[in-house]
């Protein structure tokens, strides 16, 4: 158990001879939320059930496509998402052969869960923490800092790339408001105030989704212990493991850096942030499942 916690993982390119024309037959688990939220944790977790094929963004190695289709869907552009399913039924069916099920954490499929599970025969894990404490850990891997993107929202509907940022997916993945009204909001807040912005964006969306449809659940991750992971997989019919593996992994969290708090909060970023972010959390603390 140790040995296989701490070995890190090659990284390889997982679609070589990937069938287009496959169709899924597999069944599908989809872990997401905004990232620094527990997808990395239970990507790891499940992939410790003997009946989980289970996978992290990470391991997938795209970022570029995933934050595109991101990207695509949060301005409305009307991209055909095949490319997008089509790795996800490969190595699904790939899983299949296993006999094990289809496990992906992805923050950046957020946005895509109606289109996941129209798709796929998938139950949908939503995870959240403190937003604090992710907004926080986003600001400390530099989001949204010295970002004023060059966007004329009363002539156009799409921003354009901007090559301020380092890379692609740092361009994709940190979307803002459509409309000229809300971008010019937005462009006024301190960078607290949009990462504010996207967690509580992302979260009004997944609320939306939640509410009508029982293959979602909701976890709570910063209270999730041995009895929500035993609850978790009974929901999600797969193998669990011992509590003595269970807190391994719970105390060794993969993707968990050093936590750096901010200094104190001026006055402006503390209000932005609970203006955005207090009426949503409250909403997920009512509504989370375990």
């Amino acid at each position: 158990m140790i040995e296989k916690l701490f070995k890190p993982k090659p990284r390889k390119y997982l679609f070589n001879e990937m069938d287009t024309d496959a169709i899924s037959l597999n069944s599908y688990i989809f872990c997401v939320g905004m990232g620094r939220s527990g997808t990395h944790f239970m990507a790891e977790l499940l992939g410790f059930s003997n009946d989980v094929a289970s996978y992290h963004l990470d391991e997938i190695g795209n970022p570029v496509g995933d934050s595109y289709y991101q990207y695509a869907k949060w301005y409305g552009i009307n991209v055909d998402p095949t490319p997008m399913f089509t790795p996800r039924i490969h190595l699904g069916n790939q899983a299949m052969v296993q006999k094990k099920v289809y496990c992906e954490a992805n923050p950046y499929l957020s946005l895509h869960v109606p289109e996941l599970l129209n798709k796929f025969k998938s139950q949908v894990i939503v995870l959240f923490r403190d937003p604090k404490k992710v907004v926080e850990s986003h600001y400390n891997k530099g989001w949204y800092h010295h970002y004023n993107p060059q966007f004329d929202s009363s002539k156009y509907e799409v921003p354009g790339f901007e090559y301020s940022l380092e890379k692609a997916h740092y361009f994709f993945g940190r979307f803002f408001p459509k409309d000229p009204q809300g971008f010019e909001v937005w462009s006024k807040y301190t960078t607290v105030g949009k990462i504010a912005w996207m967690w509580s964006t992302i979260y009004t969306e997944l609320l939306k989704v939640l509410k009508n449809n029982d293959n979602c659940k909701l976890v709570e991750i910063q209270k999730f212990n041995y009895t929500s992971y035993s609850q978790l997989t009974s929901y999600l019919a797969v193998d669990k493991i011992s509590e003595k593996g269970f807190l391994k992994i719970l105390n060794n969290k993969p993707g968990k850096g050093t936590y750096t708090k901010r200094p104190e909060w001026n006055k402006k970023e503390q209000e932005e942030f609970n203006i955005l972010t207090n009426q949503v959390y409250t909403d997920l603390l009512n509504q989370s499942w375990i």
